[in-house]
């Protein structure tokens, strides 16, 4: 198969404008991909929460982590765009920096199931509470699966 040039669709359709809208529509999808948009849920600063969210790229907001016995925080999210090859980006921003030297561990994610993410961070016993903040995630599936 002859590589298909983007930019000359004028080449394979025969009329000018609706070349001009293929190319629009295909730089389009790319963008829709590489940057959709971003969605948000509210865990309510609970220590085990169970949201739903789905989206490719968005915002846990209020995720509380630690507890003060044992310390260990999980929240679960439900999103059906997760498969088994998903590709997922994360990080917690604290709503406070001085808090990150109180983490015992960092934020770690597993997939359970299929379409579940469980988002779970322990906090220093000793000092107890939580440490509050956000949780910004990217899902990438494989486009040939």
């Amino acid at each position: 198969m002859d590589f298909i040039n983007i930019f000359k669709f004028s080449n394979y359709i025969v009329d000018k404008t609706d070349a001009l809208l293929a190319r629009y529509g295909h730089v389009n999808t790319l963008a829709d991909i590489l940057m959709p948009p971003v969605a948000t849920v509210d865990a309510e600063s609970s220590l085990s929460a169970i949201i739903t969210l789905n989206a490719t790229l968005g915002i846990i907001e209020n995720f509380a982590g630690g507890g003060s016995n044992p310390g260990i925080a999980t929240t679960i999210l439900n999103n059906n765009l997760l498969t088994e090859n998903s590709i997922i980006f994360y990080k917690f921003v604290p709503n406070d920096t001085t808090e990150l030297s109180e983490m015992a561990s960092d934020l770690v994610v597993c997939r359970n199931g299929t379409d579940q993410l469980l988002f779970t961070m322990k906090r220093t016993p000793l000092l107890g509470g939580t440490i509050q903040g956000d949780i910004h995630f990217w899902i990438i599936n494989p486009i040939n699966q």
